[in-house]
């Protein structure tokens, strides 16, 4: 129980910082997304890898990085290449899968 107000607490802190995306905003990366997800059912991540660690690390705004984790079937990429998350994105990656965790 006080793990799921910890992870509430800082999901709406990071909401009011203004680095949590909005529910209509159209995704940025939409194809690199639908891309992720047929490497991910074919099997074929690490062909994809390099182009992800860049396509991670790159994401200043992290609305890549924050729909990946959203997504229960490819957000263990996010978990294979941690070490290129920006930092002040990692703790929303790492809420979301207390989140997860804790359902």
């Amino acid at each position: 129980m006080n793990v799921s107000k910890f992870v509430f607490t800082v999901l709406l802190a990071l909401a009011g910082m203004g680095i949590c995306p909005s529910l209509g905003e159209p995704l940025d990366g939409e194809a690199f997304i639908e891309s992720l997800r047929e490497h991910n059912r074919n099997s074929t991540q690490l062909e994809f890898n390099e182009q992800l660690r860049k396509a991670i690390s790159q994401d200043e705004s992290g609305d890549l990085i924050i729909t990946i984790s959203l997504d229960p079937e490819i957000n263990s990429a996010l978990f294979y290449n941690l070490d290129v998350i920006p930092v002040k994105f990692l703790l929303i990656v790492i809420a979301r899968w207390l989140e997860e965790d804790n359902q």
